[in-house]
């Protein structure tokens, strides 16, 4: 199940698609939701769907360069430091959705943000499930993705390095996530088809120790926890709790 989420303080409307220029991921979510913290019910949900997802095109709307970009390491000193897939996604999943905090009136970036969220959900999904055995379910994603966020939130207090190098780390992760994905499924691919390709995908790595850190990154990390903070460091999950007196 995937869980992609806005820290908007307005709707939705609607998914608008991106073109595509680079490659095609074939995401599945058996109620799928894509969530605003305002909201006190359940958003829109859906089926399998084909995405379409445009690096360039996400790039074009200033949210990634892949010009000189750099890849994360881990994150010294914080529960953040994983060696499992599974974490490793929901880490860049959390930090998408906090970037959906530096454009609250820009739809195309808030979609274009929910559409990198839900590829990383599906990762994050496919490898829970192969780890425990148990389907995972768009609450366990929420919350997963929420107790993430929030120790991105004390990593960046801490060492914002530590989060300029997650973002470049998950950026770089995308380009081969989507590669692989477009070239391992499509329109007519089953869920076994669907399980093997995202457990098959690339490894998230570290190489940021030979990097410089990019303008663009750190525009990015510290705008969106900014924006972030001044909102409480709010997420769907916690927000939603909150509603429901729990």
């Amino acid at each position: 199940m995937a869980s992609a989420g806005s820290l908007r303080s307005s709707g939705r409307t609607g998914r608008p698609k991106i073109t595509l220029l680079v490659a095609q991921i074939f995401l599945t979510a058996d109620g799928h939701t894509n969530c605003n913290i305002n909201q006190k019910k359940s958003c829109k949900g859906f089926t399998m769907q084909l995405i379409n997802i445009s690096i360039a095109a996400v790039t074009a709307l200033g949210i990634i360069s892949f010009v000189n970009c750099v890849r994360a390491g881990p994150i010294e000193g914080t529960p953040l430091t994983q060696t499992k897939t599974s974490q490793n996604a929901i880490n860049c999943s959390a930090l998408y959705l906090i970037a959906t905090a530096s454009a609250p009136d820009n739809q195309n970036r808030q979609n274009a943000f929910m559409k990198l969220q839900d590829l990383f959900d599906q990762v994050y999904s496919a490898h829970k499930e192969h780890e425990t055995k148990v389907v995972t379910t768009s609450g366990d994603n929420s919350r997963a993705k929420s107790e993430s966020a929030e120790k991105i939130g004390l990593a960046y207090d801490k060492n914002r390095k530590i989060i300029y190098d997650l973002e470049t780390n998950c950026r770089q992760w995308i380009t081969k996530l989507s590669q692989h994905i477009a070239a391992k499924l499509n329109d007519n691919s089953n869920r076994a088809e669907r399980m093997e390709a995202f457990l098959s995908i690339p490894p998230y790595k570290d190489e940021a120790s030979k990097n410089a850190t990019s303008d663009d990154t750190k525009r990015l990390v510290d705008k969106s926890i900014s924006e972030w903070t001044a909102t409480g460091r709010k997420t769907p999950y916690k927000e939603l709790n909150r509603i429901l007196g729990r």
